[in-house]
């Protein structure tokens, strides 16, 4: 029971984790134009930068409380999961291509998180 709770909020954290580079993407993208320190100020004054921020200050939170209660060399590879959740998430909200060897590499890190978690039940 204490496994799925845990469990629980690694994919809460995955989540967020995805969310914040989802937003940072949308913000970049928006102010693909602009150059040099402008660049980096339109960005810091986009919405998506904030929401962003946002997510991270969330992620950081659970992944803190989570080595608190686990050891690192549990918690750590489970956050493959945030590298699953972002590979699929770039495809459905920025509509970017997913190559076979992507999906590859997307199996091997579940089948990693699958043995890590595994043994700790």
């Amino acid at each position: 029971m204490i496994f799925l709770y845990y469990f629980i909020l690694f994919v809460i954290g995955a989540l967020t984790e995805t969310f914040l580079h989802v937003c940072l993407k949308k913000a970049t993208i928006d102010h693909i134009d602009a150059r040099g320190f402008r660049y980096y100020l339109s960005i810091i004054k986009d919405y998506w930068f904030y929401l962003a921020m946002s997510f991270y200050i969330a992620d950081l939170v659970i992944y803190m409380y989570l080595l608190a209660h686990l050891p690192l060399s549990v918690a750590y590879p489970i956050t493959g999961l945030q590298k699953i959740f972002i590979i699929f998430s770039s495809g459905y909200f920025l509509k970017e291509a997913l190559s076979s060897i992507e999906l590859l590499g997307v199996s091997l890190i579940g089948i990693g998180i699958l043995l890590i978690a595994g043994a700790q039940i």
